[in-house]
């Protein structure tokens, strides 16, 4: 089944370039429209498990949301997205995540995405503080 899964991914990302290893890191800022924080939260599930399909196929290197503040208890104020992709072009980065459930039911403001090339220069897992 995942190897079904990672399949039917890669076949939507797929291209020359990316088979052949030539992609280059982008990093794409994605801010919500306002007022959609209970459609974001009910539509989550369904786009939560799109970007660990895109994460098992390489697309995706890390993605999250980002708040308004960080809150231990309640709803979390989202405010957007951040992720790290990979591919050989913006194109291609911008024709795959408009497959996305939250670009298809306007929680991200999809005329406003920043891409931008981007390089990771550091890996390193965040250590757990007190």
């Amino acid at each position: 089944m995942a190897q079904a899964v990672r399949t039917a991914v890669l076949s939507t990302i797929s291209s020359p370039s990316i088979a052949a290893g030539k992609t280059s890191e982008w990093l794409v800022l994605l801010a919500d429209k306002p007022g959609v924080l209970e459609r974001r939260l009910q539509i989550r599930p369904v786009h939560s498990k799109n970007f660990v399909r895109l994460h098992e196929s390489g697309f995706v290197s890390w993605a999250g949301p980002v708040f308004e503040e960080h809150v231990i208890e309640g709803t979390r104020p989202f405010i957007g997205s951040i992720m790290v992709v990979n591919a050989p072009s913006r194109e291609i980065v911008k024709e795959t995540l408009q497959k996305d459930i939250f670009v298809k039911e306007g929680i991200w403001d999809w005329d406003h995405v920043r891409i931008f090339p981007f390089r990771t220069i550091l890996r390193q897992a965040a250590s757990k503080t007190a």
